[in-house]
Formats: structure tokens, sequence, C-alpha cells
């Protein structure tokens, strides 16, 4: 028996979806859930994620919540385009609580805290954690507090031409609307995964880093 010859075709490689943050809530106490997704997304027109400052990177990805006093929530993650620009980014909501049941909590916008680019300066912001912590000060407004985060900055080669990583610090204390920003530089060449904690009874922080 003759068989025809094959041929076999290569298809192009195709570029894997990228992931975006999504979100549930619930109000009957987990029995049913609606979700949605962050603003900023390449899918989503609206007029809140035309504005978002993510808006034009492919993926978000690594999202960690903390709530704060007087239905403040603040969710923070890392916006990307592989192989090039990188975002650390708080967002904020309120839970506006004024009737029971439905949906009360609104978005009230994101603030970078510190903005990254692979191509331009070989480095990349990664892996954040985030805490909440009340205002202590003497005569402190009841709805006053700080936010806290912490992320890894990972950098493609030093000087030497080796791998490093630092951590890096941020706080606000105008409701997530600025943020001042430290590197940790503790001795180490290479920091990665990290993550807060608050004393409630003194209000000390602590950070555990790997």
């Amino acid at each position: 028996l003759m068989f025809p010859e094959i041929h076999l075709l290569e298809s192009p490689p195709i570029a894997a979806a990228e992931a975006w943050v999504g979100m549930s809530r619930s109000y009957d106490g987990g029995l049913t859930w609606s979700g949605g997704f962050l603003p900023g997304a390449p899918f989503d027109g609206s007029a809140a994620s035309l504005a978002a400052p993510v808006r034009g990177l492919e993926a978000a990805t690594d999202p960690v919540l903390a709530a704060g006093p007087c239905g403040k929530f603040y969710l923070v993650f890392m916006a990307f385009t592989r192989g090039d620009e990188s975002k650390l980014v708080v967002a904020r909501y309120q839970d506006n609580n004024y009737a029971g049941g439905g949906d009360h909590i609104t978005y009230e916008g994101m603030t970078v805290v510190e903005s990254g680019n692979n191509a331009t300066h070989s480095y990349f912001l990664d892996k954040p954690d985030i805490e909440v912590d009340i205002a202590r000060d003497p005569g402190a407004e009841i709805c006053g507090h700080s936010v806290y985060v912490i992320y890894s900055t990972f950098y493609v080669l030093d000087n030497d031409g080796k791998f490093q990583s630092k951590v890096s610090f941020a706080r606000s204390f105008d409701g997530g609307l600025t943020f001042e920003t430290q590197k940790l530089n503790p001795p180490y060449n290479q920091n990665q995964g990290s993550a807060l904690a608050v004393d409630p009874t003194s209000g000390d922080l602590y950070m555990i880093w790997r």
C-alpha cells in the first residue's frame, strides 16, 4: 500500500490570555454573590475603567483587601504588561451602608504607589500586602486611619550582573489618595514575599519577609 506523504503545518504561537482582578460580594451572609471586575481592564469600556491609571496595561493580579473604619475598603494589586511596564496600585471603596440589603459599595478611584518599566529601568513590582490602622493621635477623627502597603521590587540585573530584589514600604495618611514610599535595605541582596500586621492595642507595625 502506498500512503500519501503527510506534511505537518506549524501554527504560529498564540499569546496566552492574561488575568484581571475580579471581585464578588454578598449581602445575605454568603448565600448568594454578585461579582464584577476591577476598573481598567482592556475589555471594560465604562467611564471608571477608561479613567483608571492602569488602563492600557494588559493584566492585573495579586489582589489583597483591607478594611478600614467607617466603611472604607482598600485593595492593593499589581498591573502590568508582560515584559514592559508594571504598576503597584491601591483602589479605594466605600460602603455607604444606607440600606438593608442591596448594593451600596462605591468605587472611589485608584492611586499608583509606584511604577516600574522592565524595558527601560529593568525592574518589576510584585507581591503586595496591605494593612489599615485606626488614627491613634489624641483628638483624631473617629474615621481617621492610616494605610500601609509593602511590596517587592525585582531588578533584572545589578551592577555585578547578579539577580537582586528589594522590599519597599509605603504609607498614606489621607485615605489612600497619596502615598510616601521608602526602600527597606536589609543586608540581603535577594528579598521576596512579605506581609504586614498591626498590633491592635499599640498600633505597632510588624513585617515578615523572605
